[in-house]
């Protein structure tokens, strides 16, 4: 398999060039020995070299610090040949900004180059990338955490609560679609991560606080603790809901037509009055513990077993 610095040009011939005036970042358009396209960028800005995140692209791609490729390229553009197109001559009073106009180091160096002629420039440009790319406030840096994809942009501003600005930045990503419908299909998109977060909610800490299904939390409240004569007894009277909770794990809710089964060779097994039982004592070394929890509008009790490990 071919590298990317196997790939890279052998030579280049400098065409246009640029300094930004956000702090310094460089564009240089090129074409290699086979008249290919070559498209290079430093960003310099100021914020980037406040955060630590200057960085070096080849033809949009980063081009990762210290490694063999960006030797490739730095070795390139020291060797470059400026021919530049539809080259103007330098101004003829020597001057292209006026009197009195304070510029940055780097950006005067570069007027100054331009008042030499367009070959002048960039030339400075390809010397201005390798000293800056070679310098250790570069090597230093790290590498920019890419811009999240509009559709997790999205979802993170719902996360955060903030609707409106999840809204506006849908709408930036299809501008097509009006403010009513982009306000829908935010919606719905929380309306989704909600249930999303619902199906995947798992017990943290025993005893729990609260019961809940794939559609949410369940209006439960928990009654009174449970031996086996008080199951037995629930048992008898008529349909009830197991439920189990073990840390780690979301609850497990034993359909209702396995109750007896379940209580026979599970529950019952296992069942514990006090954390205080010695485990060792109990099969697998588990106890639970059992509590009856009622919910408002339906009869069938719920019959939570705590797992203690």
């Amino acid at each position: 398999m071919t590298s990317e610095a196997e790939r890279l040009p052998t030579e280049l011939r400098l065409l246009h060039g640029a300094m930004a005036l956000d702090g310094g970042s460089l564009s240089l358009h090129a074409v290699d020995q086979d008249e290919a396209r070559v498209e290079l960028f430093l960003d310099w800005a100021i914020q980037s070299q406040r955060e630590g995140t200057t960085q070096f692209y080849a033809n949009d791609r980063l081009v990762p610090r210290g490694s063999p490729e960006e030797a490739r390229w730095l070795s390139l553009l020291r060797g470059a040949v400026p021919e530049p197109r539809n080259a103007r001559p330098a101004s003829e009073d020597g001057s292209s900004f006026s009197p009195g106009v304070i510029l940055a180091d780097d950006a005067a160096a570069y007027w100054n180059a331009i008042e030499q002629g367009p070959a002048s420039a960039l030339a400075h440009l390809a010397t201005r990338f390798v000293t800056l790319i070679s310098s250790p406030a570069y090597q230093e840096g790290r590498t920019p955490v890419p811009p999240q994809a509009p559709q997790n942009r999205v979802r993170s501003l719902v996360t955060e609560g903030k609707r409106m600005e999840a809204i506006k930045a849908y709408r930036d990503a299809h501008p097509d679609i009006g403010i009513v419908a982009a306000s829908s299909a935010v919606k719905a998109l929380g309306a989704e991560m909600e249930q999303a977060m619902r199906r995947s909610k798992i017990v943290t800490r025993i005893p729990i606080e609260e019961l809940w299904t794939d559609d949410g939390a369940l209006p439960a409240t928990r009654l009174r603790t449970l031996d086996r004569v008080a199951i037995r007894d629930l048992l008898r009277r008529g349909p009830v809901r197991f439920v189990v909770a073990d840390v780690g794990h979301d609850l497990r809710w034993i359909p209702p037509a396995e109750r007896f089964d379940f209580w026979k060779r599970d529950g019952e097994l296992h069942l514990a009055m006090t954390v205080e039982v010695h485990l060792d004592d109990l099969p697998d070394g588990m106890a639970y513990l059992a509590s009856e929890w009622t919910v408002a509008g339906d009869e069938a009790p719920i019959l939570l077993l705590e797992v203690y490990h």
